[in-house]
C-alpha cells in the first residue's frame, strides 16, 4: 500500500534542507519536492517547456549545486534510479527532462 505523508514546504524552503552536502535518501526526496504538482511551465535556454505533473524542471547542474555533488555524481545517482525504474529521463531539446514514475498526482 502506497502512503502519502504531508511535510510542509517552509521545511524544504529553509536554508536547513540546503545547507549541507545530501545524501542519497535526501537527494531523492528532493526530487519529490522538487516535481511540478501540476501542469505548467519553465524556459530554458528561451525555450517554453511544458511540465506535467511528476515532471523535474531542474538540470543535473542545478541539482548539483542544491545537492553540493558533482555533476558526474548526479548523473551516477539519476541513472541509479532509471536503472530501478524510480525515475524517466527524456530528452526535451537541449534538456533531459526528468519523470518520476510513483508521482502522487500521476494516475
Amino acid at each position: 500500500m502506497n502512503k502519502f505523508r504531508q511535510i510542509p514546504e517552509i521545511v524544504f524552503d529553509s536554508p536547513l534542507w540546503t545547507q549541507e552536502k545530501m545524501t542519497h535518501g535526501q537527494a531523492l526526496l528532493d526530487l519529490y519536492i522538487l516535481a511540478s504538482y501540476k501542469s505548467g511551465y519553465i524556459i530554458r535556454s528561451k525555450k517554453l517547456i511544458t511540465l506535467e505533473p511528476g515532471q523535474i524542471g531542474q538540470t543535473q547542474e542545478d541539482l548539483a549545486r542544491r545537492w553540493q555533488w558533482s555533476v558526474n555524481k548526479v548523473k551516477r545517482f539519476i541513472s541509479d534510479l532509471e536503472e530501478n525504474r524510480i525515475l524517466k529521463v527524456e530528452r526535451a531539446g537541449n534538456f533531459n527532462l526528468m519523470t518520476l514514475r510513483d508521482h502522487p498526482q500521476i494516475e
